[in-house]
């Protein structure tokens, strides 16, 4: 490893990491339209190794005013999504709430691409789309 003199090695690593290796890094974007719906947040996550980056996660999050606007959301996002992909795998989660999961894992056949669904944070119903893995965007 590359050593500094006066910097902690914490600082060495990340540096380190930053020129030679590989960092996880977060990016998020406010105010996002995707499949007919604005979305509040989309955060990204992307490893970088020198100059070549790479997408492991896209969340978007959109906080809704009730759980009748969710399940609204949700139901215009499922027919979206089925039109693109066609089918959706349909579960529920942990709190009985409907999610879904469909297209293919590039890197995994055997994997959805995405899932959505309702998720209470605290008092408030979002609605979250993950994308993850991905090699790009």
């Amino acid at each position: 490893m590359l050593v500094l003199a006066g910097m902690t090695t914490q600082a060495q690593s990340e540096i380190h990491n930053l020129v030679f290796g590989t960092k996880e890094c977060q990016q998020t974007f406010r105010n996002v339209n995707y499949q007919g719906q604005q979305w509040d947040t989309m955060v990204v996550t992307y490893s970088v190794n020198g100059q070549q980056r790479e997408v492991k996660s896209c969340r978007l999050v959109k906080q809704c005013k009730s759980t009748h606007d969710a399940f609204n959301t949700i139901a215009a996002l499922r027919y979206g999504l089925q039109k693109t992909y066609g089918v959706l795998e349909e579960n529920t989660d942990t709190d009985g709430w409907m999610c879904y999961q469909g297209g293919t894992d590039p890197r995994n056949d055997s994997r959805s691409a995405f899932s959505f669904g309702i998720y209470k944070n605290g008092k408030v119903d979002e609605v979250r789309l993950d994308f993850g893995p991905l090699s790009s965007l």
